[in-house]
């Protein structure tokens, strides 16, 4: 969990919280697609990969009405790669464009993130949100949803946006899809030293020495 819903959750619950330091986590370049170097650039990439999940607290539901809005609006007409699990109840529009995948390998999640321009993730809370980095990593640019988390794990971005808000999805949307792979350059640069095993065991270890 972050620091902030630590907090909350001792505020809410009148406890007293120790000091709290965030730590983070690395990524390993030898573990795909956690690599800390680009994928190869492929001929051209296509299409989007859009992460599901029957938890609600994923929201699969919203993700596929706002794609379905933003796709009607924008003649939208590559690949649409829907992964995961969906939630009861929820089923895909029958666009011939949009494709379901129950599961895919590690190795068949990394070569799709070097394949797609961009990668569609939306949550309403998480520990640490992983996959927009990844996507970034691999050369796909990350849409994803605005929280405390992933502001504090992405950093300034262009491709946020508010949840339930189409204008706001539109233009994070649009964004990513009018840059390429190597746009993203500056970013992963930052993403690579913020996320880096050295950087973070450092940060383990200064914390255990000033609590000795």
């Amino acid at each position: 969990f972050t620091a902030d819903e630590l907090t909350r959750f001792a505020d809410q619950h009148k406890l007293r919280l120790p000091r709290v330091l965030p730590i983070g986590i690395g990524f390993s370049p030898d573990d795909l697609p956690f690599r800390t170097n680009p994928a190869p650039p492929v001929e051209k990439r296509s299409g989007i990969l859009a992460l599901t999940s029957a938890w609600p607290h994923k929201r699969t539901a919203m993700a596929i009405r706002l794609l379905e809005q933003w796709q009607q609006k924008r003649g939208f007409t590559e690949p649409v790669y829907w992964v995961g699990v969906l939630p009861p109840g929820v089923t895909l529009p029958g666009h011939a464009n949009w494709h379901f995948v129950p599961r895919l390998t590690h190795d068949g999640y990394a070569d799709k993130l070097g394949s797609v321009r961009a990668l569609l993730y939306t949550s309403e809370l998480e520990g640490f949100g992983m996959p927009p980095v990844e996507a970034a990593l691999a050369g796909a640019w990350p849409v994803y949803s605005d929280l405390v988390v992933t502001r504090e794990v992405m950093g300034p971005s262009p491709t946020a946006f508010v949840n339930d808000d189409f204008d706001s999805f539109a233009a994070a949307m649009d964004y990513a899809l009018g840059h390429t792979a190597e746009d993203l350059a500056p970013w992963v640069a930052e993403l690579r030293r913020k996320h880096h095993w050295p950087t973070i065991a450092r940060r383990v270890v200064d914390a255990l020495h000033a609590e000795s």
